[in-house]
């Protein structure tokens, strides 16, 4: 963590929340338990995320593939440029 965190910046609700829920500590294990069981919850939600811009964008996994695969091969801003347009 960084020394330059911006103290005056306002929690969001589930960071409110999450501090509320866990005012107690914690064992390790369950620490860790929890750690996944959030991890699980944001890649679900960045996959609706994906498969929505898809049905969008009317992409299939072979062109999603193809776009990965030139992100991958070039220049991460020529490539954000491209698909910005």
């Amino acid at each position: 963590m960084t020394q330059a965190v911006d103290v005056h910046r306002k929690l969001s609700n589930a960071q409110v929340l999450l501090l509320q829920l866990f005012e107690r500590d914690l064992p390790e294990a369950d620490l860790k338990e929890v750690k996944n069981l959030l991890t699980r919850f944001l890649f679900k939600k960045a996959e609706q995320e994906a498969e929505k811009s898809m049905k969008a964008k009317s992409m299939t996994n072979q062109q999603l593939n193809k776009e990965i695969d030139e992100l991958n091969e070039g220049s991460r801003t020529e490539y954000l440029n491209k698909i910005r347009k």
